[in-house]
């Protein structure tokens, strides 16, 4: 046991500890330990940032946590991205509702001038718009023309008691005729756009 103690003492020796505060060399060469010493103990940030100062000039934090740092990085994208903001969804849904109204205001067309109007608002949207609103439109379609099936022929799905056959009906009528309508923009302005070959 002494002798393994002896051969310790012996080792440690002949390493130079004196740099280690002043961020000195250790005596061990790359080649060595067969890995890059400074990527691995140097600072995060500074290798990312090509040397510049990690705390920019908020002169507060010095990079990402220790958290971060263990965290695998997968590269998936962040599925809430996708998602429409609240913005988004009540513009789509007031030009579903406008335009359901005032296609249901045209006196020879009759229940069929809401969903046709439902159509007209999500083509000018897709038209002039030039992002994909398929999630946010199919929504608010849904939703507006299923109420307003619903609310139209109150009396009668009371009396029946059909109304929710009624609603999902309105429903899917006002779904189909969003996404179409929609599609059908963006593709025109698809064609518009796109340069004439």
């Amino acid at each position: 046991m002494s002798e393994r103690t002896d051969e310790r003492t012996v080792e440690s020796e002949d390493i130079d500890l004196d740099g280690l505060d002043d961020g000195g060399d250790v005596g061990l060469d790359e080649d060595e330990l067969g890995v890059d010493v400074d990527s691995l103990t140097g600072d995060p940030v500074e290798a990312d940032a090509g040397g510049a100062d990690p705390a920019g000039a908020q002169g507060g934090s010095s990079g990402p946590g220790l958290l971060s740092r263990l965290r695998p990085s997968l590269g998936l994208p962040n599925p809430a991205a996708a998602l429409p903001s609240a913005r988004e969804a009540l513009a789509a849904f007031a030009v579903v509702v406008v335009s359901m109204f005032a296609g249901s205001a045209v006196p020879l067309l009759g229940p069929v001038g809401g969903l046709l109007g439902v159509f007209a608002g999500a083509f000018v949207l897709g038209l002039v718009s030039g992002k994909s609103r398929y999630l946010e439109l199919a929504v608010a379609g849904a939703a507006a023309a299923g109420l307003a099936a619903f609310l139209s022929t109150f009396a009668f799905a009371v009396a029946t008691d059909s109304g929710v056959p009624i609603a999902a009906f309105g429903a899917g009528g006002g779904l189909v005729a969003t996404v179409l309508g929609h599609y059908f923009g963006r593709d025109l302005r698809s064609g518009l756009t796109r340069g004439v070959e």
